[in-house]
């Protein structure tokens, strides 16, 4: 039992390192059968680019992906504003400020409102 929980314990700490070492360059990776949103130059599409599709490309840890209503259902209740400060604080999976560090919280916000700009409806302020 011990070896299972110290097995899932360092298969855990890889993943997350591999995360954290992402050079943004999946940036280009397609997710196959999804339309793509049309947002274009938002200030927050690079931030996503860079720090954040490592988790929302895929759905990570139950990440919501972009373009996926279905995904952000429960998490729109909590309107933008909520949603910026689960992304400044960390929630679940998500650490506090997501995998940037660096980023302002203005920033993380311009990253929340390109995410939520590709979904049809958006989510009260």
């Amino acid at each position: 039992m011990a070896a299972g929980l110290k097995a899932s314990g360092l298969l855990l700490l890889c993943v997350f390192a591999l995360v954290a070492c992402d050079d943004g360059s999946v940036s280009d990776q397609q997710d196959e059968g999804v339309a793509q949103p049309a947002v274009v130059d938002q200030p927050g599409k690079q931030i996503y680019q860079k720090w954040c599709i490592s988790c929302h490309l895929n759905g990570v840890s139950s990440a919501p992906r972009l373009a996926r209503p279905e995904d952000w259902t429960e998490r729109l209740q909590r309107g933008r504003s909520g949603l910026i400060q689960s992304t400044i604080q960390g929630l679940g999976a998500m650490p506090p400020r997501g995998l940037c560090r660096s980023c302002s919280d203005e920033e993380l916000a311009q990253a929340v409102d390109y995410m939520l700009g590709t979904l049809p409806e958006k989510p009260p302020g």
